[in-house]
């Protein structure tokens, strides 16, 4: 059997099998959350699906049937999860060639795969003091200890940053000793529901088995919280473990890893400031790891990779480099080294600290600049749409771009999508999954972060759109979103000028 798929698994070079999920109807959840007296947040992407190397949000707005989704996971499978409320959810193994039919009932989500066969929620059940799912409150907290922490800090932004965090800690682990009796109620029903959906063969085998091991990983999560689990215990799960479904991201056993690494390492590791913000040292976690004997060899340097990612998210390319090279020196897994090389392959690239021009590459590894391209452009209006794999309502608007480029596709007008992915593969497997991947006009930008261009337009956050006219001068440097009633009109009106 294939053992932790999720630390070792390359990108499949090979045209992958889709799975697809239609939907019969749309959905009525309540998916708000008050935080105090003002109005409440609404979360409209309640659908997510996660495997090895990705996380994609998909947008479900209620009263709105969904489109039907192509999922093309990077292994052989990957986990669909379903939002009903800001904390309840049902998720489920979804592989490639599987289509799957979503009907939404008046207290959650029914699915069915192309056999027939029902995908039941064994997990609904106890829920916390506020209603919500014990477990699912217990897991996504932060809103939850806002609401607390707005109620009991009235001058809350007076404080400290360090000790904000402190605070937060804090009621982070009240939170989760008041739910801990209530997760391990829902555990029990949820395995006894299991079990007699199996015994009397109402569950497909492959759920019952995924539902089997979330619950068993579920458990040793919140006993660790709780401080029942002795190192050499820990040690054993670690250095026995196997993946329940070869193939599939096993998210539940990275949930286990990543909670006993933020309970010893990372409370442990300092604070830094950056951009504003206060940060956990992810250099010191990422010592830490490397000695720590918690940690099997395979654990302990997929660990360290996130550490690198956070690293190269908080610290200056110099930095990164530094801490590469000494992932190199502990790593042992020479095809997981492989994998990082070639994740942060810009990294290593002179591109990246280039401060001219806004330098472009397209699939094929072809380099130009923004200013060559609308050179080459000149007589046509260029709307640019700057985006990235990570951003859910960039993604959520290209299906409406795609439609716009349809329809303009007789008018002297231009469509130019610029990702600000700091991965070539997670841009590659997003243009792939958008179909932008064969587009002519879609880039990867290689140096964001040092261009005057990027700089000069104060592009901070994306989604982002700009149009350039017929002459190639930047006329709208905060464009209308491709969604906007206006947009359609406007670029046919500028494409009619002279």
């Amino acid at each position: 059997m294939r053992i932790l798929s999720l630390l070792v698994l390359l990108s499949c070079t090979a045209a992958a099998q889709p799975a697809v999920i239609q939907f019969t109807n749309a959905h009525r959840f309540d998916t708000s959350f008050r935080v105090d007296k003002r109005p409440a947040m609404q979360n409209s992407f309640v659908i997510n699906w996660q495997d090895s190397t990705s996380f994609r949000f998909y947008e479900a707005k209620a009263g709105t049937r969904p489109q039907q989704m192509t999922l093309v996971p990077e292994s052989q499978g990957a986990i669909f999860k379903h939002f009903t409320d800001p904390f309840s959810y049902t998720d489920f193994p979804v592989f490639r060639g599987d289509t799957l039919t979503l009907t939404y009932t008046p207290t959650g989500v029914l699915a069915k795969n192309q056999k027939g066969e029902t995908y039941p929620d064994v997990f609904a059940g106890d829920t916390s003091a506020d209603g919500f799912s014990a477990w699912g409150t217990y897991l996504n907290y932060t809103p939850m200890i806002r609401k607390r922490i707005t109620a009991d800090y009235p001058n809350w932004t007076a404080i400290p940053s360090e000790r904000k965090e402190v605070i937060k800690r804090q009621y982070k682990q009240k939170l989760r000793r008041e739910l801990y009796e209530r997760v391990k109620i829902q555990m029990v029903l949820a395995e006894r529901r299991n079990d007699s959906l199996q015994q009397n063969r109402q569950i497909p085998a492959l759920l019952y088995t995924f539902n089997t091991h979330k619950i068993a990983q579920i458990r040793r999560i919140i006993d660790f919280e709780q401080g029942l689990v002795p190192d050499s215990t820990l040690q054993g799960w670690f250095r026995t473990y196997t993946a329940p479904i070869a193939g599939l991201h096993d998210y539940y056993y990275q949930t286990l890893l990543e909670t006993v690494v933020e309970s010893r390492i990372t409370a442990w590791a300092g604070y830094i400031s950056s951009g504003g913000a206060t940060l956990v040292d992810s250099r010191a976690v990422f010592d830490h790891l490397t000695t720590s004997p918690l940690f099997p060899a395979r654990e302990r340097d997929w660990l360290l990779t996130r550490q690198l990612a956070t690293i190269r998210e908080d610290f200056s390319r110099d930095m990164f480099l530094t801490y590469y090279t000494k992932l190199t020196k502990v790593a042992a897994d020479s095809l997981l080294l492989t994998r990082v090389r070639g994740e942060y392959a810009l990294e290593f690239d002179p591109a990246r600290i280039n401060t001219k021009g806004l330098l472009l590459q397209n699939a094929s590894g072809k380099r130009t600049d923004l200013a060559t391209l609308l050179a080459q452009q000149k007589g046509k209006v260029v709307y640019v749409d700057f985006w990235a794999s990570w951003c859910a309502p960039c993604r959520a608007s290209l299906p409406a771009s795609r439609e716009l480029r349809q329809a303009l596709k007789d008018e002297p007008v231009t469509f130019l999508y610029l990702s600000m992915d700091e991965s070539m593969g997670k841009w590659d497997k997003a243009a792939q999954q958008e179909d932008l991947k064969t587009y002519t006009h879609s880039y990867l930008a290689l140096n964001p972060a040092s261009s005057a261009f990027i700089q000069q337009q104060k592009i901070a956050s994306i989604p982002r759109y700009m149009i350039f006219d017929k002459k190639g001068q930047l006329t709208y440097p905060n464009a209308p979103w491709v969604e906007s009633k206006e947009l359609g009109s406007l670029l046919k009106n500028l494409a009619a000028k002279p």
